[in-house]
């Protein structure tokens, strides 16, 4: 069992990836994770990840992880890095008419939204039209 926010997991090992400039990371598999990695696929910040499974020795489960590797060219990431917005204490939310005000001066950052139809970017729920939960920017 968990005990951690598993958004802010997935975003600190991101930033982590990018700090080592190496591009290649694991965590451990949850369905939040898990769907947040594939917004951050569908966004171009992850640029490939596999759902492995792995041995741990000392307590002889074997453990899902997901290993990533973050977008890179020639060394350097196409973007700064990723910011939590929202914490379990702390909500954001957005309405529609918000985010149609928020998308001009966001430029090239993302937000990745939590809608009812599941974890999308700003420009997906503008698409949809429909607001939600903002979990993190993209920058």
């Amino acid at each position: 069992m968990m005990r951690y926010n598993p958004y802010a997991y997935t975003v600190n090992h991101v930033n982590l990836s990018l700090s080592k400039r190496n591009g290649r990371n694991s965590l451990l598999f949850t369905r939040k994770t898990y769907s947040l990695m594939v917004a951050l696929r569908s966004t171009g910040c992850v640029d490939k990840f596999a759902v492995t499974s792995k041995l741990n020795k000392t307590t002889g489960r074997i453990d899902k992880l997901i290993r990533f590797s973050v977008l890179l060219y020639k060394g350097t990431p196409f973007f700064k890095g990723v910011r939590l917005v929202s914490s379990p204490s702390r909500r954001h939310t957005i309405s529609l008419t918000a985010l149609r005000v928020a998308a001009v001066p966001l430029g090239a950052s993302t937000l990745i939204l939590s809608t009812s139809r599941g974890l999308i970017s700003h420009r997906e729920a503008l698409r949809l039209g429909t607001g939600g939960l903002i979990l993190c920017i993209v920058s």
